[in-house]
């Protein structure tokens, strides 16, 4: 059943949410992988800051996809258009673009969810 395979990386990624690692006080947020748990996770993460967000005033929230595939970060595309408050940069770490914006954004995290599914992940 194709609808099961995703109940378990869906409940991870809404406990996430719930745990309220990021919050709309949170300038910077990122998430580390772009395999089936980290998409989802960005995506309960949007959806849940542009909802806290909604009616404040202030600072926005930039909220950085890291991932070395293209063709799956381009399904949060829509992510970052929707505005909200909460901005979203898609980054491909395979480029050497890529690296150096995940280079550069690893000291100023306010927070970042690892999600790789590799034990260096945070390396």
């Amino acid at each position: 059943n194709e609808e099961a395979c995703f109940s378990e990386p869906l409940a991870a990624a809404l406990r996430i949410v719930e745990q309220q690692l990021a919050s709309c006080a949170d300038e910077r947020v990122a998430v580390l992988g772009d395999g089936k748990l980290g998409l989802l996770i960005a995506a309960a993460l949007v959806t849940s800051l542009r909802q806290q967000k909604r009616g404040m005033s202030g600072a926005g929230t930039k909220v950085f996809v890291f991932g070395r595939h293209r063709k799956k970060l381009q399904m949060l595309q829509t992510l970052s258009t929707g505005g909200g408050g909460v901005e979203v940069e898609l980054v491909d770490t395979s480029t050497p673009e890529g690296q150096s914006t995940l280079t550069d954004a690893a000291a100023s995290m306010d927070c970042v969810v690892e999600a790789t599914g590799s034990p260096n992940g945070f390396d």
